[in-house]
């Protein structure tokens, strides 16, 4: 068949689910379950059941959540509160203690977990409650704790 009347037919159907008011991500689901029943050779149900088993059913979708499951009982063990309250006196004559103490924090808890997503979960908790700051200030810490906690994991996956 002409791939310009598959193109108009997928385009057309395309227009008329996002005219209809459904949402874009199941619109474009129903395109392309139309293009593979109506120009495909395989049946689209068990081609769409096989790739979502094969990307669902992978270790590696396991552990974030358990990375941050580390982090919330890290969390609720006060050892992120204990932690800056140890490292806050000896930041304090430099100008933006806050700041400081949440970098080397940062650090070391990255370093003792190995997981970005562990240090940003459990870092910017109690930083934020007992030092207020700005939204900007907050954000910024934040998004700091992340990116220092993704270096120091990468560092240690290549053994460094």
């Amino acid at each position: 068949m002409d791939y310009t009347i598959i193109t108009i037919t997928l385009l057309l159907a395309l227009f008329v689910l996002l005219g209809g008011g459904v949402w874009v991500a199941l619109s474009l689901l129903g395109v392309g379950i139309i293009g593979m029943e109506l120009f495909g050779g395989a049946p689209a149900g068990s081609i769409l059941a096989s790739t979502n088993w094969a990307h669902s059913a992978s270790w590696t979708l396991t552990a974030l959540p358990l990375f941050i499951w580390m982090g919330e009982i890290l969390y609720r063990t006060r050892l992120s509160e204990d932690m800056f309250n140890g490292l806050a006196p000896w930041m304090r004559g430099m100008p933006g203690r806050l700041l400081h103490v949440n970098v080397f924090g940062c650090g070391l808890f990255a370093a003792v977990s190995g997981s970005s997503a562990a240090t940003a979960a459990t870092i910017g908790r109690p930083v934020h409650r007992r030092y207020p700051a700005g939204p900007a200030a907050a954000g910024d810490l934040q998004r700091l704790s992340d990116a220092l906690g993704r270096l120091q994991s990468q560092q240690a996956a290549r053994g460094g």
